[in-house]
């Protein structure tokens, strides 16, 4: 399982080409917008303090942590929420 997903990695990668802001946009809102795409990003905003504080009292690191995790699910939403033009 592991060799083939570095084999699609390999493919993947040497397959990129530029893809533009309105294709990557689309894409995500084609994934997101999907009823499962719906329920994982659910899920995303749940688990990762989109919903609630990401703030951990006494602690500065976890606190910075979380609002690394927040801010992933933060970036799909501009994405999955902004209007294509």
């Amino acid at each position: 399982m592991l060799r083939e997903l570095r084999q699609r990695i390999r493919t993947i990668t040497h397959q990129k080409r530029q893809v533009t802001l309105d294709e990557l946009q689309a894409v995500y809102q084609g994934t997101f917008k999907s009823p499962g795409g719906d329920t994982v990003l659910d899920d995303l905003c749940t688990r990762f303090h989109v919903m609630g504080p990401a703030y951990k009292p006494g602690d500065s690191h976890e606190t910075a942590f979380r609002e690394g995790e927040r801010n992933v699910v933060l970036y799909i939403l501009g994405h999955v929420l902004k209007p294509r033009e």
